[in-house]
């Protein structure tokens, strides 16, 4: 019980968690955090089961600030959440996510409530394997959209940022229906598909120079993608742990920064914007091995933009993981206003390297270094369209525990 209340009181409390001194604040999570040692805390009954998660990091960078990680170092960077899972005594059950994230000083803060909903659905199991959910959903999208905030599962504190991003290009849920059916195939193996629709939003963020004084500004937006579809299908051949996958989306993108119907950024304008991605996903008994190639174009303006990451990892030690990731991001055709040019240029090059201590099934530590040439630099004007790739390090010493 000791766990469960304490991770409660952090979730409900955020905004008091973050006035605590930056050296209790991370000692107080580590203490949360060691306690997982003990085992899971779940609050189960026939019907109702609480469980969650906590991944709570220190971070700093030693060039410029990236991913709201400062030069100066922040610990006001997590991510926690509690689930209820109301199981039913039928065909439908309901699912319902509070969520509390902090990304230290990254733009995407000033939308962020202290706690969330982060998903909130009813789902209707039509048979052993078929089901409908309808509400807010997790968008099925490769490998990691689904888990892309449970510490103990990743490799590294977040997934690689194509194609997942911070909220930028993928959204983690929709609004609206999903169908999903799976299906064994015999001796070549079993198959699943999500069929969806509905809407969602991103977040747009960027940063404005004033010609005058060389001063920078944060402008944000949300544009909307309504009457979206999509579609994630996963083969999985005879080979135990081994995985392919397909998704794809569609939508009609409007509002924000760059797509609005007036005075946008780029020339954009309002568009159908499509997203495509392919999976490979290897876990095995000592070694991982996973990529993700992802590409995003317009119907009605030619902008696309595509990239790719591979990881790799493998077992030292029964209990402690070595892990390499090389990640990159690349503009196609995208406007330039003040020249009317059609632009090529990467957006993202990084390389990383970590080390994962699992100490059991719900309790992981994580220590990261990150060699990052990207134009995701905070703090410092970046030319979205010049070839140069502003370059910093950043390290990140995570501990997660799930309940």
């Amino acid at each position: 019980m000791g766990i469960r209340v304490s991770v409660i009181r952090c979730e409900v409390s955020g905004k008091m968690f973050t006035r605590i001194p930056t050296k209790r604040r991370f000692l107080l999570a580590l203490t949360v955090l060691f306690w997982g040692r003990l085992g899971a805390q779940v609050f189960s009954t026939d019907d109702l089961k609480i469980h969650g998660f906590l991944t709570q990091a220190y971070a700093f960078s030693d060039n410029y600030q990236i991913f709201g990680i400062p030069k100066g170092g922040t610990s006001d960077y997590r991510s926690l959440a509690l689930q209820f899972h109301y199981a039913g005594t039928g065909r439908i059950s309901a699912t319902l996510q509070l969520a509390h994230f902090r990304y230290g000083e990254h733009p995407s803060e000033v939308y962020r409530d202290p706690v969330e909903i982060d998903w909130a659905f009813m789902q209707y199991r039509i048979s052993d394997n078929m089901y409908l959910r309808f509400g807010k959903v997790l968008m099925p999208v490769g490998i990691y959209n689904e888990v892309r905030d449970v510490g103990v599962v990743l490799s590294f504190y977040r997934p690689p940022y194509t194609p997942y991003s911070e909220g930028q290009y993928c959204s983690e849920t929709f609004n609206g229906a999903l169908f999903y059916y799976a299906a064994n195939l015999g001796s070549l193996g079993t198959f699943s598909i999500d069929l969806f629709g509905g809407g969602w939003n991103w977040l747009e963020w960027y940063q404005i120079q004033n010609p005058i004084d060389g001063s920078l500004s944060v402008i944000t937006g949300r544009p909307n993608l309504n009457n979206g579809v999509g579609l994630q299908v996963w083969f999985s051949p005879p080979a135990e742990g081994l995985r392919l996958g397909y998704s794809f989306s569609q939508a009609d993108i409007a509002g924000g920064l760059a797509y609005g119907s007036e005075q946008n950024l780029f020339g954009v304008g309002p568009q159908v914007q499509a997203a495509h991605a392919l999976s490979f996903d290897g876990d095995f008994e000592r070694w991982i091995l996973k990529g993700e190639y992802a590409r995003m174009a317009y119907r009605v303006f030619r902008m696309n933009a595509y990239g790719y990451y591979l990881q790799g990892g493998y077992a030292v030690l029964p209990d402690s993981w070595l892990f390499l990731q090389y990640q990159e991001m690349k503009y196609s055709d995208l406007p330039n206003p003040a020249t009317g040019d059609l632009v090529s240029t990467y957006f993202l090059k990084d390389f990383a390297s970590g080390l994962k201590w699992q100490a059991n099934a719900n309790l992981a530590l994580k220590a990261e270094l990150h060699w990052s040439y990207s134009k995701e630099a905070q703090g410092i004007y970046v030319d979205l369209f010049d070839d140069e790739l502003p370059f910093t390090r950043y390290f990140i010493l995570s501990l997660s525990n799930s309940f």
